[in-house]
């Protein structure tokens, strides 16, 4: 996967640096999220900020786990008494580990319909080898 680097190399001293990344962040009270479609709504105004990393406060989900929206990954946690839960996302390691994925599925599929292809044309190959060599046959046994 094609990833800007996060290094570079300073042609004066030919060190390694790192490079400044530009990340938007921001923090939201959603007092709950318990309505239908209230999930994908908080995703949807994040997404319209261009957030990198959002903090949203007073989910009141129970228990703690993983919940896709969109383009963004919620994680949750089980909070105090006050029911005071905090969801986080990455969008962008996210989005990014799931287009390598995807590209690694293309990649193994296909390779092996190159095999596939592969072990074709090599069948194919033998079966004109084999027929050429009986044709030679019946030319000789004519000729004999």
């Amino acid at each position: 996967m094609f990833r800007k680097s996060r290094t570079w190399t300073d042609p004066v001293d030919e060190r390694p640096k790192l490079m400044k990344m530009d990340m938007r962040f921001g923090t939201w009270n959603v007092r709950s999220l318990y309505r239908a479609g209230s999930l994908r709504a908080v995703a949807e105004k994040i997404s319209k900020y261009k957030l990198d990393l959002a903090g949203v406060q007073e989910v009141r989900w129970d228990g703690g786990a993983i919940a896709p929206a969109g383009d963004y990954t919620f994680f949750y946690g089980k909070g105090n008494e006050n029911h005071e839960l905090v969801g986080s996302k990455t969008v962008r390691e996210e989005r990014e580990e799931r287009e390598e994925k995807r590209r690694e599925r293309r990649g193994e599929e296909r390779r092996r319909e190159e095999k596939r292809r592969g072990e074709e044309k090599r069948r194919e190959e033998k079966r004109r080898e084999e027929k050429g060599r009986e044709e030679k046959r019946k030319e000789e046994k004519r000729y004999r």
